[in-house]
């Protein structure tokens, strides 16, 4: 079960003006002392809207990865659990991490023109997560799959998807 992020809490003491740190499970909603905390995620991440992680870490002199799990809690409470019913054709495609060998792969719902899913890798067991969250059922319901010629893809659709038509699409074909 995966917990909230951690935030490092400088407390001062008036008696004897010393700094001690704790680590302070942040919990979103809380009451009392976490209401502080509640305003500086909601700083936070107003703030990663518009800035890159890094930058909004060195403001508030927090940890990246900090930063980050307040950032990620904020989207997976703004956005919610990704709706997959009614669901008929997707689209598989990789993309480039950087300049390198590394990819992604993202699963897009063309018809309303929305992304379903996003992970590293580009292999078959990296699209599995995502055939793991479509039931059978919705499975079955898939008409087509429009993808990148990647054996990889096409053996995941087949096996959760037996029903939905394949549609590769070749790109090193020169368009006019």
């Amino acid at each position: 079960m995966r917990r909230g992020p951690l935030l490092m809490v400088c407390r001062r003491y008036l008696k004897c003006r010393r700094h001690d740190e704790h680590s302070i499970p942040y919990r979103p909603g809380g009451r009392g002392r976490w209401r502080g905390l509640e305003r500086l995620a909601e700083s936070v991440g107003r703030l990663c809207e518009v800035i890159a992680i890094r930058h909004v870490a060195r403001y508030f002199g927090l940890d990246w990865k900090t930063v980050k799990d307040l950032d990620r809690a904020r989207l997976e409470r703004s956005l919610g659990p990704v709706d997959l019913d009614g669901i008929e054709i997707i689209a598989l495609d990789e993309f480039a991490i950087h300049e390198g060998h590394r990819y992604a792969t993202v699963i897009l719902e063309p018809t309303r023109k929305r992304v379903l899913w996003v992970g590293r890798g580009r292999g078959r067991e990296d699209v599995h997560p995502f055939f793991a969250l479509l039931d059978p059922q919705r499975g079955r319901r898939l008409r087509a799959a429009v993808m990148d010629m990647n054996a990889g893809y096409e053996r995941e659709v087949r096996q959760h998807c037996p029903s939905a038509a394949i549609v590769s699409l070749s790109t090193c074909c020169a368009m006019p």
